[in-house]
């Protein structure tokens, strides 16, 4: 094999193994997608400190593409002894979820439920210090 091809292996390989949470028991925060009008939800658990993710990505399976939704709850709020927080990015609007703010209204306008699609909205959640480890 040639050492390029050997090299391009090994970057990939341990880039990789270190993206993966780390510890025995990494961090997840439990968070719910719903339609309102339709009653359809589902949850997702997303790794804390493990990069960002679509909701195209998250609930794509179990909502189908378009990913249409109303709200986004946090299920797990206390998570890190309520250390944790999320971002949530979707159009030209941003909200965060934490341990205070557990619910997300994704059309913006609280007067009115509107289906959007959120399938390119993005997500990350972090840690914030100290996290009690048990």
């Amino acid at each position: 094999m040639k050492a390029s091809v050997l090299l391009a292996t090994a970057s990939t390989l341990l880039s990789t193994a270190f993206a993966a949470p780390t510890g025995t028991n990494p961090l997840k925060y439990t968070l719910q997608l719903a339609n309102d009008q339709t009653g359809k939800n589902h949850n997702v658990d997303i790794y804390v400190n493990y990069g960002g993710f679509s909701f195209g990505e998250l609930w794509g399976d179990s909502f189908g593409t378009p990913v249409i939704a109303t709200s986004l709850q946090a299920v797990t709020p206390g998570v890190g002894g309520g250390n944790v927080r999320c971002g949530v990015y979707g159009g030209r609007n941003f909200w965060e979820l934490n341990a205070q703010r557990t619910y997300i209204d994704l059309d913006a306008d609280p007067n009115k439920l509107v289906q959007t699609d959120v399938t390119n909205y993005y997500i990350y959640c972090w840690a914030t210090f100290p996290i009690p480890r048990v």
